[in-house]
């Protein structure tokens, strides 16, 4: 019976050393989860206080799917178990063990990494985490690894991979059981490292417990995610949590940034780490990776780079000095895994694109189009900046929204960012969720003193239209926000649109037929 799963441990073995309790029942369990919908028979249902719901309250759904097992917070911080019995829809009563942990939501990640044979001691796992260029450092690295031949994987918001072969996934970090069923997969199709991004809700909610990072890399931090966080500290020290994980024997650290610096001074004693930076003052620094000389335009960029490893020259056509700091980044992990520097900066040369970032669309007589996911006040400026620099003959014009039930704060900031280094702008809706779209935009309008520079459009769709119809052939239009999404969450819905798709329909239509 066992035999046709992949994988199954008994319930005793799983919660070895873990737990304390005496098991009188033991089971088989084919599978973990804490998603009662994804239950089925045999599986161990995992219940524990959620920050939107209590896990708990679906016990009896897990149940009447077949749950074999139930692990379930404790009420009274102890350790135990007792077989309990529960009514089924059809009369029948199933009598299964029902474990109490004690800080089950930090166990859940090592219960499921043991379920399937702890796949991250059998790979090269590196995490990034930041505010910025999480997703850009994931790509590069997986990207150059993949081109001289080592086999890469990745996990992150640009989905789950190996190769170009990926699967789209809801969050940044995912829940246990599916991070862990991603790493067998990519174990058992023998992929040699992972790198994933790590986010700040997925350390908070230890959803990244029980992984074995090798290396850590940070790429900056400033203010996002406070309708979570409390604070700003409150997210700061959610980050800093994955530079704490056990077995950790390098990181990454972009000194540049005032976070970055105080891990580097906080760890340089314990573990290995080398930062990265664009001051010329670390040039000959033994730990850091600085980027000088540089020269950019708006076809991309060149640089030297000095690092322990040795120095050399890295031409790419990534636009923008943030893709200069993913790039170091990218570079010095490489370097970090015995891949050779030269061949690091050729296999990083050859990433031409970033899904979403920076992405470039021209046509004739049409204006260049650029479609990012800057979605913060200081992704913003960076990409805004980088731009503006390099917009001498026309305007530049930008395009964008904040999303629905999520930080308040940080829309006057994007507004007064798009207000310091736009021509003219376009407001509109970016995830509005179950929030009032107007509200959305009026918060935005308060960072923007010239509301005469300013045109308003809910329906993205059209909002992108009148934008490419407002720009000369010279000019330059931002898409920001949504980058490589092809959805749009209004009021529950998820509703397929894609900034790309409209941008190209529009260029090839040569705006002929736009509003």
């Amino acid at each position: 019976m066992l035999s046709q799963y992949l994988y199954h441990v008994m319930l005793s073995d799983l919660l070895r050393a873990l737990v304390e309790c005496d098991l009188s029942h033991d089971v088989a369990i084919v599978g973990i989860t804490s998603d009662s919908r994804k239950i089925k028979p045999g599986y161990a249902f995992v219940a524990y206080p959620g920050h939107h719901c209590d896990g708990r309250d679906f016990i009896e759904s897990a149940i009447q799917s077949g749950a074999s097992a139930i692990l379930m917070e404790s009420p009274n911080g102890k350790d135990g178990s007792q077989l309990r019995t529960f009514s089924l829809a059809n009369n029948e009563k199933r009598t299964v063990p029902v474990i109490y942990v004690f800080n089950l939501q930090n166990l859940y990640g090592v219960f499921v990494s043991r379920f399937y044979k702890d796949p991250s001691r059998q790979i090269t796992m590196v995490g990034v985490t930041g505010t910025n260029g999480k997703s850009s450092i994931m790509h590069l690295y997986s990207c150059a690894l993949n081109s001289i031949g080592v086999k890469s994987g990745f996990i992150g918001t640009l989905g789950a991979g190996i190769a170009g072969k990926t699967v789209s996934q809801d969050h940044t970090t995912p829940d246990p059981s599916y991070l862990h069923e991603q790493l067998s997969m990519m174990r058992d199709n023998h992929v040699e490292q992972v790198i994933m991004e790590v986010s700040s809700h997925g350390l908070d909610q230890s959803r990244v417990n029980g992984c074995i990072f090798d290396t850590a890399i940070l790429s900056n931090v400033t203010r996002d995610h406070l309708d979570y966080h409390a604070t700003q500290e409150d997210y700061v020290e959610a980050k800093a949590k994955l530079f704490a994980k056990p077995y950790l024997r390098n990181m990454v650290v972009n000194i540049d940034d005032q976070f970055g610096k105080e891990l580097f001074i906080r760890y340089s004693s314990e573990k290995n780490v080398i930062g990265y930076s664009l001051d010329k003052k670390y040039v000959d620094h033994r730990s850091v990776v600085v980027a000088h000389q540089i020269e950019s335009n708006m076809n991309g960029s060149t640089f030297e780079i000095r690092s322990p490893w040795g120095k050399g020259q890295l031409e790419t056509k990534l636009i923008g000095k943030f893709n200069i700091y993913n790039l170091l980044a990218a570079y010095t992990t490489m370097c970090l895994h015995e891949i050779h520097f030269k061949d690091a900066i050729e296999a990083l040369s050859l990433v031409q694109t970033i899904p979403g970032r920076m992405t470039r669309y021209s046509g004739e007589n049409s204006p260049t189009v650029f479609i990012d996911y800057a979605h913060t006040s200081d992704a913003l400026v960076k990409v805004m900046s980088s731009l503006k620099q390099h917009c001498k003959a026309g305007k530049l014009i930008v395009l964008f929204g904040c999303g629905g039930d999520r930080d308040r704060g940080k829309r006057m900031l994007m507004g007064q960012a798009a207000a310091k280094y736009a021509d003219y702008i376009v407001l509109t809706d970016d995830n509005p969720r179950f929030e009032n779209p107007e509200r959305i935009i009026d918060d935005i309008m308060t960072g923007i003193d010239h509301k005469e520079d300013v045109t308003i459009e809910h329906d993205r769709g059209i909002a992108i239209a009148k934008a490419l119809k407002l720009a000369t052939p010279e000019d330059v239009v931002l898409i920001a926000g949504k980058g490589h999404e092809s959805f749009q969450h209004v009021a529950g819905q998820k509703y397929p649109f894609s900034d790309s798709e409209q941008v190209q329909v529009l260029v090839r239509a040569n705006l002929q037929e736009v509003v």
